[in-house]
């Protein structure tokens, strides 16, 4: 089983030991036999101290490097947070190989990228490549292997395979069945849930589909959730439900949430969230004939989605919209 690298400030700590231990010894020649063994065995506790140090500098910096990705991916930036985890991956690369198991988590951020751009089957590659590492090099950690099998459920959902979808999604739900007595963090559950909404909604079933939606929201709602894209997300879909059910009061009520969480936590004009809330207001406005009013919105949504995710199949589908509105006037 692989050991878990330490950090640096740890390894520092242990080398200040050994030193203590040098200084406490009289390496003088000529030295005695079990005093030449002392020596011998500090000597290599120190060189392997000083191998792991360096190797833990490394991953620092790599990690330090992907931080600064996280901070354009939170910002929607996925361009520039997929050259900081890029570059993070090339570092570990570079110095211990393509398989060392430290790539893996950079990895997993360069496909949640490629899922947020549409380029699905490169997400499904990059996942079954971090599950083939996790499993290699024996990774303990079970929450690693779950939220990656919730990546491989998402990527071979919009790739249209429910088959494999469901099967990483039972995986899912088996672990969460098998540990509800343990203090286990749910966002993937519900993550999973919305996966089977959207299957529902994608199906025309959607009654099914806003029957998982709402209590997900709510209790979301009611355990302060942080991860806001999340929440936002669930209500924009949870809205487009009911315009297709034609409950409007119903879908303004669950969309005008998602704008006010969006503005409310500074979220950026240009952020591809708002992609799919202006979808959801222009299919509204399409629902209730208001055509110029959806023309306009699937306008804003395309106009973010070429700047943002320029390679998103969401393009095609806001054009074809947009081309049903020219048509029906």
């Amino acid at each position: 089983m692989i050991k878990i690298p330490r950090s640096a400030l740890a390894i520092k700590s242990q080398l200040d030991e050994v030193q203590e231990l040098y200084d406490a010894h009289d390496f003088k020649e000529p030295m005695r036999p079990s005093t030449m063994l002392t020596k011998a065995s500090l000597d290599r506790h120190k060189e392997n101290l000083l191998d792991e140090l360096d190797f833990a500098k490394i991953v620092q910096n790599a990690e330090q490097i992907s931080q600064l990705g996280d901070q354009f991916y939170i910002k929607g930036d996925y361009k520039n947070s997929y050259l900081k985890y890029s570059e993070s991956l090339d570092l570990i690369n570079r110095n211990f190989g393509i398989n060392h198991y430290c790539n893996e988590k950079f990895m997993y951020k360069i496909g949640r990228i490629y899922i947020k751009d549409g380029l699905y089957d490169k997400g499904l590659e990059i996942f079954q490549n971090c599950l083939y590492l996790l499993i290699s090099n024996q990774i303990p950690d079970k929450i690693l292997l779950v939220t990656r099998k919730y990546l491989l459920a998402s990527a071979f959902y919009y790739l249209y395979n429910w088959k494999e979808a469901k099967e990483n999604l039972d995986f899912i739900f088996d672990f969460y069945n098998n540990n509800k007595n343990k203090n286990i963090d749910k966002t993937i559950l519900l993550d999973c849930k919305n996966i089977i909404a959207n299957y529902f909604a994608k199906n025309s079933d959607y009654n099914k589909s806003i029957s998982i939606l709402q209590p997900i929201i709510t209790e979301l709602l009611e355990n302060n959730f942080q991860f806001f894209d999340r929440l936002i997300l669930y209500l924009s879909n949870l809205s487009y439900c009911f315009a297709q059910i034609f409950k409007i009061n119903d879908a303004y009520s669950y969309i005008d949430k998602a704008i006010k969480l969006a503005k409310d936590n500074f979220y950026p004009n240009d952020h591809p969230i708002y992609v799919n809330i202006f979808q959801v207001l222009a299919f509204i406005n399409y629902t209730e004939s208001k055509y110029e009013i959806a023309k306009k919105y699937y306008n804003y949504a395309l106009q973010i989605a070429i700047k943002k995710i320029p390679k998103h199949p969401q393009i095609q589908t806001i054009l074809f919209n947009l081309e049903s509105i020219i048509q029906h006037k």
